[in-house]
C-alpha cells in the first residue's frame, strides 16, 4: 500500500473517507486510556498533523498503548527526510524540511569527533536553508498561523508557556526562526494580517477554508477547556472569513471536540 502524506490527506480528503491507508511519520505525543487512545502524527509535510484514534476492538491495542518515540529511529527517519530534500531539484515551503534541519544539527553537534568534521556536515545544512522557492500560499500562511496563534491563546486572558510553544512549533514549518517571526508579528496589527492573510489565501488556495478552520478549532480546543467567548470567535470567523453556514460550523465544532477533546480537570470542575 502506498503511504499517503498528511498534506495530501488534508487536501484531499473527502477522497479517503471510509478508505482504508497507510500513513508514515513521528508521534508528537500520545494520550492513552483504559478503552482508547489518541495519537498525534505528523510527517513534515503540514502544518497541522494527523490525529489517530484508536480502540480496544483492535487485537493490538496494549501493544499501541505502548508506543514510545524511538530516538534513534527518529534520527534515521529525519536524515532520510533530509537526504531526499538535499538531493532533490527544488522544493517550496510545502516540503522545506525546517524541523528535519534543525534535529540533524543538534545531532551533528552532540555526535561529530571534531570542528572540521562539524563544518563539513554544517555546509551540507546550510545549503537545505537556503535551497527554499518562494510560494506565495506558504508566505500568507506563515501570517494567518502566526496570528491565529497570538488570537487563539490570548482570547481567554490566560496565555501559558506551552500554548506559546505549540504556536512556534506550528510555525515551524514556514519559518526558520519562528520565535523572532511570532515576536514581529505581535508588534504589528494581528487582527488585520489575520483577516488579509486569510483573503490572500483563499484568492489562491479556495479549498484550504476547511483546514484552515479546523486549524483555528485546534488551538481553541488545545488547553482542553473552552469558553463562550471562544466559541463566538469560532463562528464569527467560521461564517465572515471562510463563508461556512452556522450549521456547518457546529458540525465541525462537534467533531473535532469528539474527536480530540478531552477536557482538563478544571474544566469538568
Amino acid at each position: 500500500m502506498e503511504l499517503i502524506t498528511v498534506r495530501e490527506l488534508f487536501k484531499n480528503t473527502e477522497k479517503y473517507v471510509d478508505q482504508e491507508i497507510e500513513i508514515g511519520g513521528w508521534v508528537r505525543n500520545k494520550r492513552p486510556s483504559k478503552q482508547f487512545g489518541f495519537i498525534v502524527l505528523n510527517d513534515g509535510t503540514y502544518f497541522s498533523p494527523v490525529q489517530v484514534v484508536y480502540t480496544d476492538a483492535l487485537e493490538n491495542f496494549q501493544d499501541i498503548t505502548k508506543i514510545n518515540m524511538q530516538v534513534d529511529a527518529y534520527l534515521e527517519e529525519n536524515l532520510k527526510h533530509l537526504e531526499y530534500f538535499i538531493n532533490d531539484k527544488g522544493l517550496s515551503r510545502d516540503t522545506h524540511p525546517v524541523n528535519p534541519i534543525r534535529v540533524q544539527s543538534l545531532n551533528l553537534y552532540a555526535t561529530c569527533p571534531d570542528e572540521k568534521a562539524l563544518a563539513e556536515k554544517m555546509d551540507e545544512i546550510i545549503g537545505a536553508l537556503m535551497k527554499l522557492s518562494n510560494d506565495e500560499v506558504d508566505y500568507y500562511l506563515g501570517f494567518f498561523v502566526a496570528t491565529a496563534g497570538l488570537i487563539a491563546i490570548n482570547i481567554d486572558g490566560e496565555v501559558t508557556s506551552e500554548e506559546i510553544e505549540r504556536v512556534l512549533n506550528n510555525l515551524s514549518s514556514f519559518h526558520i526562526f519562528p520565535r523572532q517571526f511570532l515576536e514581529d508579528v505581535s508588534q504589528q496589527d494581528v487582527v488585520k494580517i489575520f483577516h488579509s492573510s486569510i483573503e490572500e489565501i483563499l484568492k489562491r488556495r479556495p479549498d484550504m477554508r476547511d483546514a484552515m478552520l479546523s486549524y483555528v478549532i485546534t488551538l481553541i480546543l488545545a488547553d482542553s477547556s473552552f469558553n463562550q467567548q471562544e466559541v463566538d470567535f469560532i463562528f464569527e470567523i467560521g461564517e465572515k472569513c471562510f463563508g461556512f453556514s452556522t450549521k456547518e460550523i457546529a458540525d465541525r465544532m462537534a467533531g473535532a471536540i469528539q474527536q480530540n477533546f478531552i477536557p482538563s480537570y478544571e474544566a469538568i470542575c
